[in-house]
């Protein structure tokens, strides 16, 4: 009986020995290429540099943990914000031909973006994104809520930049000028908040244009002057 009492308490102690190498070793993680993120004890961030490619130790949970991001090819696209509510079933040319001065923009349905001299204009817009401060990241945004972050500061670079411009200077800016400009202003927004984003690049599908109706009667103005001088 005693020996298998000692028998016994030996297994035991190998279990317990196996079980706490494998709590121990739940606080090692690897973090892939284009990852960053953060370590923690009892929610606290340990270091100020952030996490580098590469293994990584820890304390288990729940002493220590990982709050692990992806760092770089971020994406967001507005493309509705600043647009028309439209058929998708019909092409552009087919939007403006049919367009008419009564179909107006409601608001709550149609985007648009008002200009220095009091003309509206459509916007479509996106943005990559990287996280270049992930402690500052961490401790400034939950990282399901960084897109939602960048989508608003580039909405309101967009209101700011064409709301200093003219419709007339909006529609003749070339279109990389533009994205450097609404790219610089987000950037600027951003930067006010602290929160370790950098803005990448800003694409812009189309270029900016007056509401539908307005490029009809612009369509139309063309052909009345050749007329006339035919």
């Amino acid at each position: 009986l005693s020996d298998s009492l000692q028998l016994s308490f030996r297994a035991l102690q190998l279990v317990m020995v196996i079980l706490i190498t494998l709590y121990l070793v739940s606080g090692f993680r690897t973090i892939d290429e284009g990852e960053t993120g953060v370590a923690t004890i009892f929610g606290a961030v340990t270091d100020d540099q952030g996490l580098s490619p590469g293994f990584q130790i820890s304390w288990p949970s729940p002493i220590g943990g990982f709050e692990v991001f992806k760092a770089e090819n971020r994406h967001i696209a507005i493309g509705n914000v600043f647009m028309p509510r439209i058929d998708p079933n019909i092409s552009r040319d087919q939007r403006i031909s049919k367009a008419k001065s009564k179909d107006g923009l409601a608001p709550g349905r149609d985007g648009s973006l008002l200009t220095s001299d009091g003309d509206l204009a459509h916007l479509e817009l996106a943005a990559s994104w990287e996280i270049v401060g992930p402690v500052k990241y961490a401790d400034s945004i939950p990282d399901a809520n960084g897109n939602v972050l960048v989508g608003l500061a580039l909405e309101r670079a967009a209101v700011h930049v064409v709301g200093n411009l003219k419709l007339e200077e909006l529609l003749d800016e070339p279109l990389e000028q533009l994205r450097d400009v609404i790219r610089i202003e987000t950037q600027k927004q951003i930067d006010s908040l602290e929160c370790g984003i950098r803005i990448h690049d800003v694409s812009l599908p189309y270029e900016p244009e007056p509401p539908f109706f307005i490029q009809k009667s612009y369509s139309e103005f063309d052909s009345a002057r050749i007329n006339s001088e035919t």
